[in-house]
């Protein structure tokens, strides 16, 4: 087995579940007809801790698939938006990423 094919493959997935998670928050966003500043605001006011725990840049960030959420954040975003699997979205991705390459293309062959 070649290894770096295999690590290539653990990437592309990886940067999939990026995209996959981007792509369910902005939609998410989107439905509710909010615009991204409005959804920044939603999140902050519903921080458990009374404070800001997102910028308007992570959330840019995040819908383009460029990463992921703290797990607080992960939460306020789904009490935001009345939608609970985007955290259990988020801990697919920490799955993902704890499955060595080899797993991942098992996985994906079995699928």
């Amino acid at each position: 087995m070649d290894y770096n094919a295999n690590h290539s493959n653990c990437d592309d997935a990886s940067k999939r579940k990026y995209s996959d998670f981007g792509t369910i928050l902005k939609a998410a966003r989107e439905a509710k007809g909010w615009t991204i500043i409005q959804l920044y605001m939603k999140v902050n006011q519903l921080s458990s801790k009374g404070k800001q725990i997102v910028s308007y840049e992570s959330l840019l960030r995040w819908e383009r698939g460029a990463g992921l959420p703290q797990i607080e954040s992960t939460v306020a975003l789904a009490r935001a938006l009345c939608k609970p699997d985007i955290i259990q979205q988020r801990l697919d991705f920490i799955e993902l990423r704890k499955k060595r390459p080899h797993q991942l293309a098992l996985t994906r062959s079995v699928v």
